[in-house]
């Protein structure tokens, strides 16, 4: 049923195309009829190009919302999906499809994850805002380096712990990851590494999963730094050209001068 419904919904658009091939061929066919590069050189502008272009992506507004809320688990997403549409025409009880196995839970704010880093970084004995240098005392708040609406990841090199009037400032901004605020940073990351609690063991073995595809991940103390700092590095990057501005931290709480090591 599936398969006939793509077929039909592809002749269908075939059909409305002028000069197209027939949506009963093959896909050599279909490969040897596309227009190659040459064919969009004379487009100057997108009106052009959608002019040009006989074959389009149509998304319903539900499958945006799934890949705007998944963000960039696409892969496991989609997985996840097809397992759970195949499930639904699987009518033997005693083979059912392995879709549990590959639960997708969607990122949220977790105020029990935050709870657990504020432990561990009372245990490694942080007690240092990582925007302003100086030391946190009375409420500390946890606060998402990389904004949890851009970047909806939980994981402590992504939680640092700041005053609750700094993170109401800072809000869905990006953080300025340069001189002192990057070498803070740092330090951060490789005390609270060296700490090997379970939730940081945790957050490890899914960050590896998830960017380097690899179930095990290094154990070498500035290794690791070092690649968690790229992941921040790189993604600060990325969603600083997307155009998410970048924050200005109040000259109230301007940058304490310190000498940290790196």
């Amino acid at each position: 049923r599936l398969g006939w419904a793509c077929q039909r919904s592809v002749r269908l658009r075939s059909e409305c195309l002028e000069g197209s091939i027939i949506g009963g061929a093959t896909y050599d066919e279909h490969l040897a009829g596309a227009p190659g590069k040459a064919h969009f050189k004379s487009a100057t502008s997108w009106l052009d190009l959608e002019g040009l272009e006989g074959t389009f992506i149509v998304l319903s507004a539900r499958a945006w919302e799934e890949l705007a809320a998944l963000r960039f688990w696409l892969r496991d997403a989609i997985t996840l999906r097809w397992l759970e549409a195949c499930a639904t025409y699987n009518n033997d009880p005693q083979r059912p499809l392995p879709a549990d196995c590959l639960r997708l839970d969607y990122p949220e704010r977790d105020a029990e994850t935050m709870k657990r880093l504020r432990a561990v970084y009372h245990q490694v004995g942080w007690d240092t805002c990582i925007y302003t240098g100086r030391r946190l005392t009375g409420e500390v708040q946890m606060d998402h380096l990389l904004p949890f609406s851009r970047f909806p990841v939980n994981y402590f090199w992504n939680i640092v712990p700041t005053t609750s009037v700094l993170n109401q400032s800072k809000g869905n901004k990006l953080p300025p990851l340069v001189g002192d605020i990057a070498d803070r940073y740092k330090v951060f990351l490789a005390t609270v590494l060296k700490a090997g609690a379970p939730t940081v063991a945790n957050d490890l073995h899914s960050t590896w999963r998830q960017h380097f595809q690899h179930d095990t991940f290094c154990t070498e103390p500035r290794e690791l730094r070092d690649s968690l700092w790229s992941i921040v590095n790189q993604t600060h990057a990325k969603l600083e050209s997307s155009g998410v501005e970048v924050w200005q931290i109040p000259a109230t709480n301007a940058v304490l001068r310190s000498t940290v090591t790196v």
